[in-house]
């Protein structure tokens, strides 16, 4: 005959294992989707924030860009008149100050007339923008509009990473 105390042990681990089986299904089946529609409800609430900020920092680059190019000076200099523009107005305080990293005045034809390369960051070069030749990169998604007389801005894979990029045409300020 056998025991009790051996029966109540078997009894106990078998409830222990059943509990735990049950527990583990709960885990799987009801607490992890809740985790991972939490995890991805945050993760949408932060792509939003991204998105938002990126677009509040494209809108006001933008606004800069306008801003600048309708400026009889730099409509000038453009012309090929008051080499002393950039020497007043695109210094390393005046770009800090506007939040610019890089700025490139650039003609019709797709060449530089400036680069901020040229006084601000000595050697910085962005291939995934300006060629070598000094000029916009041929297949430069911007390039077809430099004529269009209209401001752009977006987002655009460079040699240092993503950069976010504003345009606007140089009008003559009047």
């Amino acid at each position: 005959p056998m025991n009790i105390r051996p029966k109540v042990m078997i009894l106990l681990t078998l409830l222990v294992l059943v509990l735990s089986g049950v527990a583990i299904c709960i885990q799987e089946w009801v607490v992890l989707p809740k985790f991972t529609q939490l995890e991805r409800r945050n993760a949408q609430i932060a792509m939003n924030r991204v998105r938002n900020s990126v677009g509040h920092d494209l809108e006001t680059m933008e606004v800069q860009a306008q801003d600048t190019g309708n400026w009889g000076e730099l409509y000038d200099y453009a012309r090929g008149n008051n080499p002393q523009f950039l020497e007043r107005n695109f210094t390393p305080a005046a770009m800090q100050k506007g939040n610019v990293d890089a700025a490139w005045l650039v003609g019709l034809d797709g060449h530089i007339l400036f680069s901020s390369a040229e006084i601000v960051h000595k050697g910085f070069v962005l291939d995934g923008i300006v060629s070598h030749g000094g000029a916009l990169r041929e297949d430069f998604p911007w390039r077809a509009n430099l004529d269009a007389m209209h401001p752009d801005s977006g987002l655009v894979m460079t040699s240092g990473g993503l950069m976010l990029l504003a345009s606007a045409p140089i009008l003559n300020g009047t």
